[in-house]
């Protein structure tokens, strides 16, 4: 090629070169800034629960669109059809779930309360309940939640029987009604709520003693709620929960409830409202 040709050639790349740079800097320097921040963790994840969750994000962000790691055992080797499968195993457990929302939480018939809490609403308080006492003990707060969520599952299948109704009938253990219930759900969620009941019903760890209190101590909350609206009869359901007590802050807990009032809590406002209404 001829000398001159060539240099105008290269004169004219360098030109183009400088051109596209000067107009295309803010372009040129965010995407190196990106590709920085990729090896680069933000200077204000400091605390050690932000740091291990921009760490999980960098980790985990090659599986956007598939599965993550933790459910790789159904990617590997799994059709479509057993995925469906599972899913509709589940589906039928989250239903059965449902019949706690309308099933009666039968003792309090005996008490005189023609229209009592259904078993789905002592189990969700007995979870904030459980949340509370873990707290306080120094336990596994969601673990605690968790075992009181499913506590009373079985319910779905053998009903609420009360406490007289116990010398009469006899009922299947809970954690074999469990395996039943979950039989058709894929093995990672039938393992995590039959190691979840299996822990309730061993009564030994810190967390199923937690779990316990609480369903003790919201039936004794229940009851002193009732006798505020005038029902008398409640009494043995409150000295029965509260003998049946383990950890001390669950009976420091049920003296308080027993000298306080259900409604107390309205009067109660952060600080920061107190400060505002003030100024």
């Amino acid at each position: 090629m001829d000398t001159k040709v060539a240099d105008t050639l290269r004169s004219g790349f360098w030109t183009d070169l400088g051109v596209y740079i000067r107009t295309n800097t803010t372009k040129i320097a965010t995407s190196i800034v990106d590709n920085i921040r990729v090896d680069k963790k933000p200077a204000d994840n400091s605390g050690p629960l932000r740091r291990d969750r921009h760490d999980s994000f960098r980790r985990h962000r090659r599986f956007v669109g598939r599965y993550p790691p933790s459910t790789a055992h159904i990617r590997d080797g799994r059709k479509a059809n057993d995925v469906t499968a599972d899913a509709n195993g589940a589906a039928g457990f989250l239903f059965e779930m449902g019949v706690l929302k309308r099933a009666r939480r039968t003792g309090w018939w005996v008490a005189g309360i023609r229209d009592p809490e259904s078993i789905g609403e002592h189990s969700f308080r007995a979870a904030i309940v459980g949340t509370v006492i873990a707290a306080m003990e120094g336990a596994d707060a969601a673990r605690v939640s968790l075992l009181c969520t499913l506590h009373d599952s079985q319910e779905t299948r053998v009903g609420d029987i009360p406490h007289i109704g116990r010398s009469y009938v006899t009922a299947v253990d809970n954690l074999d009604v469990t395996v039943d219930q979950v039989a058709a759900c894929p093995p990672a969620v039938s393992d995590v709520i039959t190691a979840a009941v299996a822990e309730y019903e061993a009564r030994a760890t810190p967390e199923a003693i937690c779990a316990r209190d609480a369903d003790k101590l919201e039936c004794l909350i229940q009851a002193v709620e009732y006798r505020t609206q005038g029902v008398v009869t409640v009494q043995p359901w409150i000295d029965s929960s509260y003998d049946a007590l383990v950890t001390d802050s669950a009976r420091a807990l049920a003296d308080a409830v027993l000298d306080g009032d259900p409604l107390a809590w309205q009067n109660v406002r952060a600080r920061r409202v107190d400060e505002s209404s003030d100024s």
